[in-house]
């Protein structure tokens, strides 16, 4: 009889059982999904002369089933070939890292590193392949200092750039170039091609390469407002379900309006890594506030497989049609072509746009005592730090779990008061 596969909707459907620390669900061919209260990894286990072991492949959240197939397949032949994965692992990177440095010895000018550095850090994790950033160099870098030798180049060959970038009036480029040719320069460094990374001691700010951060955030009294607002603003009922989601859950426009029917599961709203801005799989627990939304939702289209159909085409809306919805309904003056109900979503703290309805959440859930490691995880965040992204792999999904469950009772007690005129002029 053949051994019973995993499949990806039984995979989203996985539980711990109450009480238990481990469950093990296997897939056949010595692969096996760990479940853990903190995380979800992919193991493979296998037995030498009686004595059991294991090797970890990955976390679910960067792994697809297909991919940890793909890894179990691997490790399984060199198992038959006699030979010890864990040691295989060490000595693949050992010999890929002694490759890069081989490859990078080889190189002598800026051009040349730039391709090196190019195929090895940028085009396999980037999701547009590094198109951007090859778009940046091509323009600027390469025939400025494309063709120095790697041991001439100096501080100020990169200031000349950076400046002739900035004085142009694209200061936000020339904070991301900076930030490009430091992780190049140093990758040359690391495997001894440069002796210094010519980029020390300078900074974006020099040059106003750091973005503007936005600080806006909804008062308690604006988000009652902002519901008694809405009849008049005609809103399409999908835009008002998405303002109170991305007010509850924290999640990003763009994710959201490309969710699919098939991604809620048991209360949560399961975005798969290539849903995501970070490339991670997010799983989002949904509040009784939250789900009244997707019902309304489901409501509204209850054919369709997208959470947030278009009106004109088969897929989802157009990733910017919410934002443009809401900023369209805060000008003075209409838009050819677009919505009459101007200024209907002003607000009196100012402009507010849907990035800022999740900042708004996730400054709610510091107000509720929710702490800001979890606050970063709900939110989904990038981590920095290389190191912290490969070896801390607790999730914090008990902990996400209750912040979410907090702010919605918080939104829900928010709502049932009125808002006061005489607050909001204060």
């Amino acid at each position: 009889m053949p051994e019973k596969r995993l499949s990806d909707l039984a995979i989203r459907n996985a539980k711990l059982p109450a009480g238990r620390r481990e469950k093990m669900l296997g897939d056949g061919g010595n692969l096996f999904l760990r479940l853990r209260p903190e995380s979800r990894d992919w193991m493979y286990v296998w037995k030498v002369g009686g004595t059991k072991r294991k090797l970890m492949l990955g976390p679910l959240a960067d792994l697809s089933l297909a991919e940890a197939r793909e890894k179990a397949r691997v490790t399984r032949g060199q198992v038959a070939d006699g030979k010890h994965p864990r040691l295989e692992r060490e000595k693949q990177r050992s010999e890929q890292f002694a490759l890069e440095r081989e490859q990078a010895s080889k190189v002598r000018d800026v051009e040349q590193l730039f391709e090196t550095w190019f195929a090895a850090e940028v085009e396999p994790n980037y999701k547009d392949s590094g198109n951007e950033i090859r778009r940046r160099f091509t323009k600027d870098t390469l025939p400025a200092l494309g063709t120095l030798r790697l041991e001439a180049v100096k501080r100020s060959d990169v200031v000349r750039l950076i400046d002739s970038v900035a004085q142009r009036g694209a200061s936000r480029v020339a904070g991301h170039l900076l930030a490009d040719l430091r992780q190049m320069f140093q990758f040359a460094v690391l495997r001894e091609t440069m002796p210094s990374n010519p980029t020390n001691g300078l900074r974006k700010q020099d040059w106003n390469g750091q973005a503007t951060e936005r600080d806006r955030v909804l008062s308690e009294d604006e988000i009652r407002l902002l519901r008694d607002q809405l009849p008049a603003a005609k809103l399409i009922v999908e835009t008002e379900c998405a303002i109170w989601i991305m007010l509850s859950t924290a999640c990003r426009v763009g994710e959201l309006s490309r969710a699919r029917w098939e991604y809620i599961v048991d209360k949560q709203l399961r975005l798969p890594k290539e849903a995501t801005k970070t490339d991670r799989a997010h799983d989002v627990d949904l509040s009784p506030f939250a789900l009244k939304q997707f019902k309304r939702l489901k409501a509204a289209n209850p054919k369709s497989e997208w959470c947030f159909p278009a009106k004109h085409h088969t897929g989802p809306v157009y990733d910017k049609a919410i934002t443009k919805q809401i900023t369209d309904r805060q000008r003075p003056k209409q838009l050819k072509g677009r919505s009459p109900a101007t200024e209907t979503l002003k607000l009196p703290g100012g402009r507010w746009t849907s990035h800022d309805l999740r900042r708004t959440a996730s400054t709610l859930m510091g107000k509720l005592g929710v702490l800001p490691h979890v606050i970063e995880a709900v939110l989904n965040h990038a981590e920095p730090n290389r190191m912290k992204r490969i070896y801390q792999r607790h999730e914090y999904q008990v902990e996400m779990r209750d912040a979410w469950r907090r702010l919605g009772a918080h939104l829900t007690k928010i709502l049932r008061k009125k808002a006061t005129a005489a607050q909001l002029r204060q």
